[in-house]
Order: structure tokens, then sequence, then C-alpha cells
């Protein structure tokens, strides 16, 4: 167990301004939202024009039904949230591009977000699909010499793995690995101790807090989820079990930190920080009319 920790523990973020803009942490969040929501609904009409285009060439060729099935394949399409996210890191214009443990300044307890997609590029998460995120060797330096690494920073709780288990204060999170994600979220393999599993392992011999994000159904969200940040937790327990399905998976036993505002993911709000809502919803509609009702999720 680590004495201290160079992390905030407030309910609150800090507002200070470490970059020398003059702005405060409130404001660069909700600016950097802005800029992927912008960005996010150029490359939703971007696919509605290139769907469009597909659609009208296809009509105009005869024999369509003998072309698909002799073999003519769809051009691939990149996510426009991914592609999003693509371009605010070419910009350099990740809020906390480092991973940090504790919470980041101008995000509070509370705050909601339509994607995972959001969370990526403000820092809170680094991956828009892996339930665990973590500090690999490369943070490995002065400001955590004292720290086993990999060290876990964030996990979302999205009910992807059915061994889950959420009693609000306390969680009891099942580890990655050898479930499938990209369809029916069922465990097909056992977990082995590596990457995220490893680095819960070892944040709980650290002492180190873990940021919490819940995902919950949301029909206010253009992803149909919104998604919440539920404050630090701290690992107290590991251990090895069968699961469901009657693989090897890690169960992680997380309670939440003393001294937070209170719970608010039951409660459904829109972002506070994200006014181009609307326009998304409606474009990210008009695309999925235009793809044919495309059987790709965006969470």
């Amino acid at each position: 167990m680590i004495a201290a920790l160079p992390v905030s523990c407030a309910g609150v973020a800090a507002e200070d301004d470490a970059t020398g803009t003059g702005k405060s942490a409130k404001l660069r969040v909700k600016e950097t939202l802005r800029a992927f929501n912008s960005h996010y609904l150029h490359f939703v009409q971007e696919e509605q024009k290139r769907a469009q285009a597909a659609l009208q060439e296809i009509n105009a060729k005869s024999g369509l039904k003998r072309q698909t099935k002799g073999g003519e394949k769809k051009r691939p399409s990149k996510r426009p949230d991914l592609k999003a996210i693509t371009k605010m890191q070419e910009m350099n214009a990740v809020l906390y591009p480092e991973k940090t443990i504790g919470h980041l300044p101008g995000i509070d307890v509370g705050d909601h977000f339509y994607s995972r997609a959001e969370m990526v590029v403000l820092g809170i998460h680094s991956h828009w699909l892996n339930g665990i995120d973590f500090m690999g060797l490369k943070y490995q330096g002065k400001e955590y010499s004292n720290l086993t690494f990999p060290l876990a920073t964030c996990i979302v709780m999205s009910g992807v793995y059915e061994d889950d288990l959420d009693k609000a204060d306390e969680i009891i999170y099942t580890g990655q690995g050898g479930n499938d994600l990209l369809g029916n979220h069922r465990q097909i393999g056992s977990q082995q101790l590596k990457r995220g599993n490893l680095a819960l392992k070892n944040s709980r011999e650290n002492g180190n807090p873990v940021r919490v994000v819940r995902g919950h159904l949301s029909k206010n969200s253009y992803t149909g989820k919104i998604y919440t940040y539920d404050g630090l937790y701290k690992v107290v327990d590991d251990w090895v079990q069968k699961g469901v399905q009657g693989h090897v998976v890690f169960k992680f036993k997380l309670k939440r930190l003393e001294g937070q505002p209170s719970l608010t993911t039951s409660e459904v709000y829109l972002n506070k920080y994200n006014k181009l809502s609307c326009c998304i919803d409606s474009a990210h509609r008009l695309l999925m009319i235009w793809m044919g009702g495309l059987r790709v999720k965006i969470i």
C-alpha cells in the first residue's frame, strides 16, 4: 500500500487552469465536446452522402441481385464517431491525452456523456470499446516511481459482462477478455492475468483509486445510452472463479470512496455541455435510414 498518490480525490474536480490559456477547466471540457460533436456531425453527413451515392449507383445497375450474390462487396465504411476521434487526435485536441489517476479537472461526479467516443476525446477513458483503461510501463517515472505497473485508471460498467454485480457503492467487476464483444457479449473463453486484469490487481495492491463510469439506456442519447461519471472507487479484493458460461474469469471488488457527491446514475439528464445533440440525433437517424438500418452499434 502506498502512502500518497498525486491525484485529486475531492468529490468535484478542480477548476484550475494548468494550460495557461486563461480558460477554466469546465470551459475547456465544453469546448472539447463541442469540437468533437462538430467533427462527428460532419462525418455523419459525409457518410450520408457516400451512402446516397452508393445507393444511386446500385439502382442504376441492372441485375442487382445477381451482382450482390456474385460477390460484389460493399465498400467498407468507418464509423463517424471513430473518425471524429481520429480527427481530434490528429489535431492534438484530446483534452487530457496523458493518462492519470483520480478526478480530471472540469469533469464532476454526475456528469453525463452521450457516447464512449466523447469520453475518449476528454481523456476520461482512452478506448471506445474496452472496459478497463490503464497506464502502461511508459508511465513508470518519477511521479509514480513506487508503484507497480500497469495501473488501472478507469472502468466502464455497461452490462457487457453477465457476471458483473452492481450495488452502487460496491461493485463486483468482471475482468476483460474471453467474451464476444461485437456479438452477444457472452463469455466464450477463459480470461488471462494481463493488461486490464493485471492493472486492476496491481491497483488493489498499490491502493490507487479508479474512476468508474456507468452506462445506461436512454432515449435522450443518439447512441441509445448515456454514460455517467460516478467518481472514484478503490479495488479492495480480487479472485478467480468460473463464470456463468463455465470459463475462468477474474473478479474485482471495488468500493466507492467516501466524501463524494451522491450517485445519480439512476437519473437521466441531458449532457449539460452538449448543445449539438438535436442536430446530431437527426443526422444520426437519417444516416441509419440511408444505410438501411446498418447493423453497427455506436456505443
